[in-house]
Formats: structure tokens, sequence, C-alpha cells
């Protein structure tokens, strides 16, 4: 029913106990507290003290491995907001895939796509297209963390003046039959941003009708 705050407030007693309950409900309480921290609320590092207790009182293998994936993900905010760093985000990956089970695979795909990510913003694109194409091969079947891992990869090629390679990735992205509208990664519409580095490879190219062809594109599928 999209109320938030009421949501909010009755987890909120569950997850603090006010209201008995098995453990592993609390926990659940907890996770979707954090849940509202982190996604309606912004408030990262009130979401990261949160997740470091769902990750010490979890009950059960699925709470753990949910707690370590959302704890990645705001590691990797935190690093790019300048209140950590790409290092330690790489670290906390690698250990945290030494504790998920092989069977939790999108968890897994997740974090795997994150740490490839660390590359691209620190700029080591020879070492994201490594990690981006051993990911392709990994995970064919998870298209919104590989329609991100692609446009990783089309990135890193674009920096290392492969234009004619990244252009058939940045296609492949577009072309993708992805299984929501606007599909995105942490805010981003992977398919729109895909069309803007087309456009600026074609005008790159000196193809300036082939950019317009996807600027008129880009106007028409995301109004």
């Amino acid at each position: 029913m999209k109320d938030k705050s009421t949501c909010q407030r009755l987890f909120q007693e569950i997850a603090e106990g006010k209201i008995a309950c098995p453990p592993e409900d609390r926990v659940e309480a907890m996770i979707r507290v954090g849940h509202l921290i982190h996604g309606v609320h912004k408030d990262r590092k009130r979401a990261y003290r949160l997740y470091k207790e769902i990750y010490n009182l979890s009950q059960t293998l699925s709470q753990r491995t949910e707690a370590l994936t959302q704890l990645s993900g705001i590691m990797m905010e935190l690093a790019r907001s300048d209140k950590g760093n790409l290092e330690e985000c790489r670290i906390f990956y690698e250990n945290a895939l030494e504790e998920i089970p092989i069977d939790f695979v999108f968890s897994r795909s997740t974090i795997e796509l994150m740490h490839l990510e660390t590359w691209s913003h620190e700029k080591n694109h020879k070492k994201c297209i490594e990690e981006a194409e051993i990911y392709i091969s990994k995970y064919p079947d998870y298209k919104r963390n590989l329609s991100m891992c692609k446009l990783f990869l089309g990135i890193s090629k674009v920096n290392l003046g492969l234009n004619k390679e990244a252009k058939e990735i940045f296609e492949e992205i577009v072309q993708m039959d992805l299984e929501e509208k606007g599909n995105k990664w942490k805010d981003v519409d992977v398919q729109e941003r895909a069309v803007v580095w087309l456009i600026h490879i074609c005008e790159a190219q000196n193809d300036f009708d082939g950019a317009e062809i996807w600027r008129q594109y880009k106007e028409q599928a995301f109004k």
C-alpha cells in the first residue's frame, strides 16, 4: 500500500524486540527496516550498522547472505562518495564470496559484478575487461546484472581506444530483452546509458548521421 512510514514503525517494533517472536522473525524484520533506511531514507551509515548487526544475529544462511549482499552494495556507495575506498570493497567482496555458498547464484553474481565495477571506477580498464569477460560466460542468465557488466566492459573498451568492439557491446545491450522497462542498476538505466555511449562513439568517428539516429532513438525509447 506504499505506506512506508507505518511499515517501518511496525517492523521497527519487531526488530527492537518489543513484540515477542522467534529470533529468525526478528532478523527478517531488521532486514526490512534496513531496506527502508537505505532505500527510502538514503541513510547509508545507519543502514551499514544495521546490516552488520543483522549479519551477527542472522539465524539462517539466507539471512547471512542477504546481509553480506546489502553490506557489499552500501560499501560501494560509500566508496563512491569518498567515505571509503575501493580496495577495501574488493577485500570485503572476496571474503564474502568465500562465505556465500555456490548455490546462492544471484547474490554471488551481484557481488562479483561490484568487484569488477571497482576496477572500472579506478580506471584499471584491463582488469575490468578481464573480469567482465569471465563474468559474461559465467552468469548468462541474470540479465540485469549481465547488462550492467556489458556496460562496464564497453566503457573500458572505449577508454582503451577499442571503439569498434565497444560499439558492438553497446548495441548488444540495447537489443537485450530485459525483464522490466527502464531496467536499472543503482538508478542507472543501462540501455539508455548504452545509447549515450553509442552517440559518443559515432561522434568520435565523425559519423554524425549515425549519432543522430541514436539520438532520435534515445528520445523515442526513453521518454
